[in-house]
């Protein structure tokens, strides 16, 4: 069974991948530095970076939000098959993407309400 990744680490790879894409810098030593926090394998935390990458927050996050807001209901098995197809990725990358997204939208959420 694989590990779950702690949700500040996806914050911290978001961060990276949105600074990467805006620089063309991309600074490991940030991840790197969380990561050791915890008891997490490199290769899970690697797979998470190239979702990150291959799968835009941002982009997610609109398909997230169409999904949840659509009526009727859209298939959850036909929406997942669309972005596997977007992507040119399986089945089991998108579903990892779309949680890491919901867990770091939640965390922002609970980050927001504390703060007022």
């Amino acid at each position: 069974m694989k590990k779950k990744i702690p949700t500040d680490i996806l914050i911290q790879i978001e961060e990276t991948t949105k600074e990467y894409r805006e620089t063309g810098v991309f600074h490991y030593t940030k991840i790197s530095s969380f990561k050791s926090r915890y008891d997490v394998d490199t290769d899970t935390v690697a797979r998470a970076i190239d979702l990150a990458h291959i799968m835009p927050f941002d982009e997610i996050h609109a398909a997230i939000i169409a999904y949840d807001k659509s009526s009727p209901k859209m298939d959850e098995l036909a929406f997942v098959a669309d972005l596997c197809k977007k992507y040119d990725v399986r089945r089991g990358d998108v579903i990892d993407r779309i949680q890491h997204v919901r867990r770091i939208l939640k965390r922002r959420r609970e980050e927001a309400e504390n703060a007022n």
